[in-house]
């Protein structure tokens, strides 16, 4: 990631970087290091599509929600949630990319959901995680 979107930092662990909410609590910023990614207890499965999502609880109490990245099209039976890592051909990592546009978006007052955090894991072939604050009153 080039430059971090203000009131975010970043966070490494051994093949894990996250980029996070500064103000989430410490027990949140270890969950979303720890190899593999757990789903939280009490986590429910919403929506579908190519894998769905997860409402949690997150450390802390401050609910959101979890998407996985998945793959799509003809690759997606083989590859399913794998990515190659494209920051070694000048791109950013997707789940790193959509942060970021996700927070300009809402700094120019476009009504998207808050990113509490995008989580890459791997290098070379890495898997993806964006966490968003959840939207009261909404229906998958």
């Amino acid at each position: 990631m080039r430059a971090l979107p203000s009131g975010y930092e970043l966070m490494v662990a051994p093949r894990v970087q996250a980029v996070v909410r500064a103000d989430l609590p410490a027990a949140c910023r270890q969950w979303l290091l720890g190899r593999p990614l757990t789903i939280l207890p009490g986590a429910e499965a919403i929506g579908a599509g190519r894998g769905g999502a997860y409402r949690v609880v997150l450390p802390g109490g401050r609910r959101a929600v979890v998407r996985p990245y998945r793959r799509g099209g003809i690759l997606g039976p083989l590859w399913r949630d794998r990515y190659l890592g494209m920051r070694y051909l000048g791109r950013e990592l997707r789940p790193l990319a959509e942060l970021a546009v996700t927070v300009a978006a809402r700094a120019r007052g476009v009504p998207v959901p808050e990113v509490l955090a995008a989580r890459v894991e791997g290098s070379g072939v890495y898997r993806g995680v964006l966490v968003t604050a959840e939207l009261e009153h909404m229906v998958p």
